[in-house]
């Protein structure tokens, strides 16, 4: 309530002042910082009908689900005590590359933390080569790998 009370009492002393020929500075507010957020998606299309929905391989560890479904993309391991946490993120399609990228275990921020592959179908064999780096380690499940449909497990 005092600090109220002094803001009033500074205010009209200010306005007095001003009429009595007295300088009144005023404050301007500081001007505001443009930053461009980042794109939270890359440009692209969702994941194509033949592609949504579940995949498996099977690495010397256990077994690896990749979840594709919209612009989105889950990694998990099933019997598989090395995998750890599930791994979430974006990813987006162009023709025959698809991007993964937001990872929430990577930590990187677009622009960077993309993974680039391309994929090929054939029958219900999913496979992906890698086309650059992936700097958020998903190539392991990704590079060279081939998904199958359903789980035989």
């Amino acid at each position: 309530m005092l600090g109220a009370n002094l803001m009033l009492v500074t205010a009209a002393a200010s306005l007095l002042c001003g009429a009595c020929g007295g300088a009144v500075t005023a404050t301007s507010s500081p001007s505001p910082i443009n930053v461009s957020p980042s794109p939270s998606l890359l440009p692209g299309q969702p994941v194509p009908s033949q592609l949504q929905g579940d995949w498996f391989f099977h690495r010397g560890d256990g077994w690896v689900q990749l979840t594709l479904d919209g612009n989105q993309y889950k990694l998990q391991g099933y019997h598989n005590a090395r995998f750890g946490a599930a791994a979430n993120g974006n990813v987006v399609v162009n023709a025959d590359e698809i991007d993964f990228f937001n990872g929430d275990q990577c930590g990187i921020p677009l622009p960077g933390g993309v993974g680039r592959y391309r994929w090929t179908l054939s029958g219900e064999l999913l496979h992906f080569a890698a086309l650059s780096d992936d700097p958020c380690g998903r190539s392991e499940d990704l590079t060279d790998q081939n998904y199958q449909r359903n789980a035989p497990f």
